[in-house]
C-alpha cells in the first residue's frame, strides 16, 4: 500500500514538474520547430529514395512498348545519312566476262579518244553517249540494275534491242540497250543489283557483238560520262562534275588571253587570197552526228 503511494506521488510529481516546463514561453517553439524539421527531413529522405540519381534514372526501365519488346533505344548506334547512300555500279556482275569497249564521247578528249568514242550506224558516225560493256567471248552475261530505282521503261526496240530506263533520286536516270531478255516491267522497284535481263546484239551497233548500252542522264536529259561515276554516289560525283566545269571557262579564257597575246605580238603577213580560199574537208570523213544512243 505504501508503495503504490509513493509510486503515485512521484507521477504527481513529474506531472506538476512538466506543467511548470511548458509554461514557460520557450519550449512550445522549441518543440514546434524539432517536429518540423523532423518532418520535413522525413520528406527530402523519402523523395531522393524514389528519384535516386541521374544515373539510376537512366539505368530505369521506361514503361514503353519497345522496352516491353526487349528494343531499347539507347543501345543503337547511330547510322550516318551518308551511309545509306549507294554508289554507282557498274552494269554488270563481278564474274562476268565483260569489259568496257565503248567509251563516252567527250569533247574536251584527244581526237584520237574521240574518234574511238564514235558509233558507225546509217552511214553516219554518231557520238557515244554512254559506254558499252562486251563480251570477251562472245556469250550473253547478266545486266544488272546499277541503282536501286524505279523502272520507267522496259520495253523492245526495232534498232537498239530491248530497252530498260530506271528513274533515281533527282530526276538522274540510268539507260540500258542492247538486251536480249528482259526480266522487269515498268512499275518494278529494283534494288542495285538485281537483274534486269542479258546482253545481246543491236542493229544501232553491230560491232559491238554481244553487248550492253549504259547511260546516265541527269533531270535535263543531259548525258553524263558513266565512267566518272562508277564507285561514286550520285551527288558527290555531280558536285566534282560541276566543280569541273566552273574550272574549265576560266582555264579556256586564260589560254585565249595568251594566245591573243602571242598572235599580237607575232603576227605574221599573209595573202589575202590564202586567207579567202576555204579549208580542206576532213580527210577521215568522221563526222559526229549529233544524235545520241538512246
Amino acid at each position: 500500500m505504501n508503495e503504490d503511494n509513493n509510486r503515485s506521488s512521484k507521477n504527481e510529481s513529474k506531472w506538476s514538474n512538466a506543467q511548470r516546463l511548458l509554461r514557460k514561453r520557450w519550449v512550445l517553439p522549441t518543440i514546434y520547430l524539432v517536429a518540423a524539421a523532423g518532418i520535413l527531413s522525413s520528406v527530402f529522405y523519402f523523395q531522393g529514395q524514389n528519384l535516386g540519381t541521374p544515373l539510376d534514372q537512366e539505368n530505369q526501365e521506361a514503361p514503353t512498348d519497345d522496352f516491353q519488346l526487349g528494343f531499347d533505344p539507347r543501345d543503337e548506334e547511330a547510322v550516318p545519312v551518308q551511309s545509306s547512300t549507294e554508289v554507282v555500279g557498274v552494269p554488270t556482275l563481278e564474274n562476268a566476262e565483260a569489259e568496257i569497249i565503248g567509251h563516252f564521247y567527250d569533247e574536251s578528249a584527244s581526237a584520237e579518244e574521240q574518234q574511238a568514242s564514235l558509233v558507225y550506224y546509217s552511214n553516219t558516225y554518231r557520238m557515244n553517249k554512254g559506254v558499252d560493256f562486251g563480251s570477251t567471248n562472245e556469250e550473253a552475261f547478266d545486266v544488272v540494275a546499277s541503282l536501286s530505282g524505279k523502272v520507267t521503261k522496259s520495253q523492245q526496240d526495232s534498232t537498239l534491242g530491248n530497252v530498260v530506263e530506271i528513274m533515281h533520286e533527282d530526276g538522274i536516270k540510268t539507260h540500258y540497250s542492247s538486251l536480249a531478255s528482259l526480266e522487269v516491267e515498268e512499275g518494278d522497284t529494283v534494288n542495285q543489283g538485281d537483274k534486269l535481263g542479258e546482253a545481246g546484239r543491236n542493229l544501232y551497233n553491230e560491232e559491238a557483238g554481244v553487248h550492253v548500252h549504259f547511260e546516265i542522264r541527269d533531270s535535263e536529259g543531259e548525258a553524263l560520262n558513266p565512267e566518272d561515276f562508277f564507285g561514286q554516289s550520285l551527288e558527290q560525283a555531280a558536285k566534282e562534275t560541276e566543280q569541273a566545269e566552273k574550272e574549265a571557262p576560266e582555264q579556256g579564257k586564260d589560254e585565249d588571253k595568251e594566245k591573243e597575246d602571242g598572235d599580237d605580238k607575232e603576227a605574221p603577213e599573209t595573202d589575202k587570197d590564202s586567207e579567202e580560199s576555204p579549208s580542206e574537208p576532213d580527210q577521215s570523213g568522221l563526222v559526229p552526228s549529233e544524235s545520241s544512243n538512246t
